[in-house]
């Protein structure tokens, strides 16, 4: 069901929100240095719609991804809850509400450390420790980025999601200079990922889609209009194919289509993703886009 029209207007705006102060207290205990202590799991909020480079919006001002990151008081090892050995109803919950929709994926985690790693990662740690120290929720998941790549440095697309979210929190906390720059490092894991022939079709549209919307967004327009036209060149031959195509594939190949217009016009609006039911022909544009051969308005995506 969509989104009330007033709830949307007001995400539209994309304001600076407050970080999200209620939820419940968990005991959490640190895999690297065996620390237990209380972390703060926040609570699910309203979902109502997601920004074009994927972001949630949540009803009212909070935001659940800003403080969903944990941090070790002792080490300063930052994760995700799981990596703490958390479970829970809420975390569930919160986990399938942060990750429901279209081209959303799992949060990372990984298994149990070995002593060899847990040992080298106290070291690095250490050495870290300036680094770690430094506040504010989108700081958490850059340092989360940078612990996970210190225990399995083998996967891109995941990296450049925690500098995508990193990109989000600076957005939600009003600082747009750290927005840009996580922004930048998530384009230049997003590359890497481009070359990475095991990539299942879907990753890759999705790898594609964000890599045109975040250089929008930097305002490399060029690369933009070259990554858009490409998949919506996908989806044409697609539908004239008749073959069946994965429906995140044309879910991201339709975004592309919406957003081409604001890159080819040098806009790096702050854009909202179309609104697209399960079972809508993704290709179909004939009814109020009639008129426009078959290209959305740009003023409809702001």
């Amino acid at each position: 069901m969509a989104a009330p029209k007033d709830a949307r207007s007001q995400a539209r705006q994309s304001s600076p929100v407050t970080h999200a102060r209620t939820g419940a207290q968990a005991q959490l205990t640190c895999p690297v240095c065996e620390q237990g202590f209380l972390g703060h799991l926040p609570a699910p909020a309203t979902f109502i719609g997601r920004e074009s480079d994927l972001r949630p919006l949540f009803q009212g001002e909070l935001d659940p991804l800003t403080t969903l990151i944990q941090v070790c008081p002792r080490c300063s090892f930052a994760a995700y809850p799981r990596a703490f050995g958390h479970r829970g109803d809420l975390l569930d919950e919160l986990e399938t509400h942060c990750t429901k929709s279209p081209g959303d994926r799992p949060l990372p985690h990984f298994g149990p450390l070995d002593e060899q790693t847990r040992a080298d990662l106290r070291r690095w740690l250490e050495r870290e420790r300036e680094y770690a120290n430094l506040r504010g929720p989108a700081h958490r998941y850059l340092f989360a980025a940078r612990c996970h790549d210190y225990v399995s440095a083998d996967n891109a697309s995941l990296l450049a999601d925690y500098f995508l979210r990193a990109s989000w929190a600076a957005r939600s906390s009003g600082d747009y200079p750290r927005e840009i720059s996580c922004r930048a490092e998530a384009i230049d894991r997003l590359w890497s990922a481009v070359d990475d022939e095991m990539q299942p079709i879907d990753d890759k549209m999705r790898t594609l889609f964000l890599l045109g919307e975040l250089s929008r967004r930097q305002g490399d327009f060029a690369t933009a209009v070259d990554l858009f036209t490409q998949m919506e060149d996908f989806a044409a031959e697609s539908a004239e194919s008749n073959e069946q195509v994965d429906p995140e594939v044309l879910f991201f190949s339709r975004q592309a289509e919406r957003l081409l217009p604001l890159a080819c016009m040098k806009s790096d609006v702050n854009a909202q993703l179309g609104d697209i039911d399960e079972g809508e022909d993704l290709l179909d544009d004939e009814d109020e886009d009639e008129g426009r051969g078959g290209k959305p308005d740009p003023s409809d995506l702001v």
